[in-house]
């Protein structure tokens, strides 16, 4: 499928307003990623929700994911995912950068008590 016909499936809009989505069509046409770049915070929490209509004859016909935007000053845990194999880790992503001066002993903790080591990237 041609990259334009592609973009033309999804839409992105936060509470009412549209939100611009950026695209990147590696080769070889299978892949399509997309970024919704301009997602503002605000007093209240928003939701973003993305739509896809692939009422055109596509395979999957209609999706739509819904995000929660927390609100500004909500500061709580927003992803956690785990990587099995040798190197095994713990992602947690914060709602909000941390202070790097924040001691992340006592603010992260799994039951039973393990030795952890603790490793800080910014993504913002």
């Amino acid at each position: 499928m041609p990259p334009k016909d592609v973009e033309n499936l999804l839409s992105a809009k936060t509470g009412r307003r549209g939100s611009s989505v950026q695209w990147e069509h590696p080769t070889g046409g299978n892949t399509h990623q997309f970024t919704i770049k301009e997602i503002e915070r605000e007093k209240e929490a928003q939701l973003l929700t993305i739509s896809w209509d692939g009422s055109t004859g596509i395979r999957v016909k209609e999706l739509r994911q819904e995000i929660n935007i927390p609100a500004l000053n909500d500061f709580s845990v927003w992803d956690v995912t785990f990587t099995s194999g040798d190197n095994q880790r713990i992602n947690i992503a914060f709602t909000d950068p941390l202070d790097p001066q924040q001691e992340l002993e006592g603010l992260i903790f799994l039951t039973p008590r393990t030795t952890m080591t603790f490793e800080r990237t910014c993504t913002a």
